[in-house]
């Protein structure tokens, strides 16, 4: 169960970590500058886990979908 548990864990944290970034951008400054910059950082690797994700290409593919 503990496994299971890490697992979903692992899958959802960039989505949370994203979602938190975002918060942070729709707040007053200049705490919103902030959350503006871990954006521009973030957002491209959001995209890039994302495809490897969906698609299984790249680092963030998942090794069972190797085969």
């Amino acid at each position: 169960m503990f496994e299971r548990v890490r697992s979903i864990l692992r899958a959802t944290w960039p989505i949370f970590g994203s979602m938190y970034l975002l918060y942070l951008a729709l707040q007053p400054p200049p705490v919103r500058y902030v959350g503006l910059g871990g954006l521009v950082i973030v957002t491209p690797l959001l995209f890039g886990w994302a495809i490897g994700r969906l698609f299984g290409v790249g680092p963030w593919a998942d090794p069972e979908s190797a085969d």
